[in-house]
């Protein structure tokens, strides 16, 4: 069945730091908070009135952000304009 909905999720993390290299920023230690890590976006199957799907998300191994949250959002097709949205922390492992 033709998707009319796509689902997007965007892992983020907290607590991240970067030591800047060249720029105007040069030198500096940055400090990032909700800096997204994965981001993934899949078709929802329409199932009569319903519409469903399923996703993963994908992390990488070297994140050892202190705290993760995740925010979900639902769009039309080829939209980028929100029809639904949700997120929140994660708990820690």
């Amino acid at each position: 069945m033709k998707s009319l909905y796509e689902l997007h999720a965007a892992l983020l993390a907290n607590a991240l730091t970067s030591d800047v290299k060249a720029g105007e920023n040069r030198g500096r230690r940055l400090n990032h908070d909700f800096a997204a890590v994965s981001l993934v976006h899949k078709p929802l199957i329409k199932r009569g009135a319903d519409a469903e799907g399923e996703f993963s998300m994908p992390r990488q191994q070297n994140e050892k952000p202190s705290q993760l949250a995740i925010a979900v959002w639902i769009t039309r097709l080829g939209s980028l304009e929100p029809l639904q949205a949700t997120g929140g922390f994660l708990p820690s492992r």
